[in-house]
């Protein structure tokens, strides 16, 4: 028997029309039988997740099953498998909460080794000096009548048990990566070509193109900026 359909479910990356990527593809959803819901780089949603539970209560960390993998190979666990862990506030009646932003700056284009997945969004890359942000929040205003300025898209929404809306936007914002890159070269440093999986508090790196980099300390904003660092930084001669 097929399982409940799930409620929310999408991919999104930025890409040319031929479906070669500038980023990583990213996958946000809603667990089958609950409110929470989740978002990861599509290769390593097995490994490492962020987690919106209902209750508030928000990580980025190991999954439970990868974690006990790591701990089966004698290597390192953070406590509660959080890279970092924050609450996310009251969801307001009048506005949107912001509680992921996954940042997608200019980067070169490659081919993705497969076919895109069903039900991938694939946004125009955007041009340097530009990123394009995909945010996640919740709200109580009733469907249709949130106002959305004309450079937003939404690109799916769910309505929860507890009468809140979880949405996913995008849009184009001001980011100079150039300076990112250099101000950050050696956090960003690409290794992704020795063909493991690297996690500190800071920064998670994929077995391949997409990265995560966080960008904020959500304890104190209130919610996470995520950058998916899937772009160029040359090794060190």
């Amino acid at each position: 028997m097929g399982g409940r359909e799930r409620l929310l479910e999408l991919r999104v990356a930025t890409g040319a029309p031929d479906q070669k990527l500038a980023s990583g593809i990213w996958r946000i959803w809603q667990g089958k039988n609950n409110n929470d819901i989740y978002v990861a780089p599509r290769p390593v949603a097995g490994a490492v997740k962020v987690s919106l539970h209902a209750n508030g209560y928000c990580y980025c960390g190991f999954t439970k099953q990868y974690s006990e993998r790591l701990l089966r190979d004698g290597h390192y666990v953070p406590p509660r498998r959080e890279f970092v862990a924050w609450q996310r506030p009251p969801t307001p009646d009048n506005n949107l909460l912001w509680a992921v932003e996954i940042w997608f700056p200019p980067g070169p284009l490659f081919e993705p080794g497969q076919l895109l997945p069903k039900n991938t969004w694939l946004i125009e890359p955007p041009p340097n000096g530009k990123a394009v942000v995909i945010s996640v929040g919740f709200s109580r205003i009733p469907k249709g009548e949130a106002v959305i300025t004309p450079d937003v898209r939404e690109l799916g929404h769910s309505r929860l048990s507890t009468g809140e809306y979880v949405v996913v936007f995008a849009r184009p914002v001001d980011f100079d990566y150039e300076a990112f890159k250099a101000q950050h070269q050696q956090q960003l440093r690409s290794r992704s070509g020795q063909g493991h999986l690297i996690a500190s508090e800071e920064q998670i790196l994929s077995v391949k193109h997409p990265r995560m980099f966080g960008l904020n300390d959500p304890k104190v904003e209130g919610f996470l900026k995520i950058l998916d660092a899937a772009a160029t930084i040359s090794r060190a001669p």
